[in-house]
C-alpha cells in the first residue's frame, strides 16, 4: 500500500513509528472445517459477521492493533469486516497462500505471469484502509510443505 515502512530495526506505518500488536486471525464457526467445505476459509463476509462483530471489539480492548488473516475469495465483498477493523484502529495483512508450497509459482514466465495476475486480483479484492500490507506464501519452511525454503535441500 505504500503506508508501511521498514527503517533499521523499526516499522513505520504512515509515517510513524508502529509496534505491531497482532493476532492471527480466523473466524471459523464452531464445528466447521474451513479446508472441506464452502466458502473454504473465507468467513470474512456478511453472512459470518455475527463472529466478527463479537471478536473484534474484543481484540481492540485487548491492544490488538494489526490483524493477519489468511484467506479471502476474489468474488466475495468483505467491506464490512475491513471497515469494522478500520473503525477500532486494526491494521490488517491479507495472506496470499500457494496451497502447497512444493509448487513453484515463480519457474517459468507463463506460473510467473499467473502468479502475478493472482497477486493483482488479491490487491483489488482487498483495496480498503484497514489494509496495509500482503504476505505471499504461508509457512513454506514446515514439514508439510517439504521444507522448500530450507536451502540444504
Amino acid at each position: 500500500t505504500g503506508r508501511m515502512r521498514r527503517l533499521g530495526r523499526t516499522l513505520y506505518l504512515d509515517g510513524k513509528p508502529w509496534l505491531m500488536r497482532a493476532v492471527c486471525y480466523s473466524p471459523v464457526p464452531v464445528g466447521w472445517d474451513p479446508d472441506w467445505f464452502e466458502p473454504y476459509g473465507d468467513f470474512f463476509t456478511n453472512d459470518y459477521a455475527g463472529i466478527f462483530e463479537r471478536d473484534i471489539p474484543l481484540m481492540a480492548a485487548a491492544g490488538v492493533n494489526t490483524m493477519r488473516i489468511y484467506t479471502l475469495k476474489f468474488s466475495k465483498r468483505h467491506r464490512q469486516f475491513f471497515d469494522l477493523a478500520h473503525q477500532y484502529n486494526i491494521s490488517i495483512l491479507v495472506g496470499y497462500d500457494f496451497e502447497d508450497g512444493t509448487k513453484s509459482f515463480f519457474n517459468t514466465a507463463e506460473t510467473m505471469e499467473n502468479t502475478q495476475a493472482e497477486l493483482r486480483k488479491l490487491v483489488q479484492s482487498a483495496k480498503h484502509p484497514a489494509v496495509v500490507g500482503w504476505i505471499v506464501g504461508n509457512e513454506l519452511n514446515g514439514p508439510w510443505n517439504l521444507y522448500v525454503c530450507d536451502s540444504d535441500l
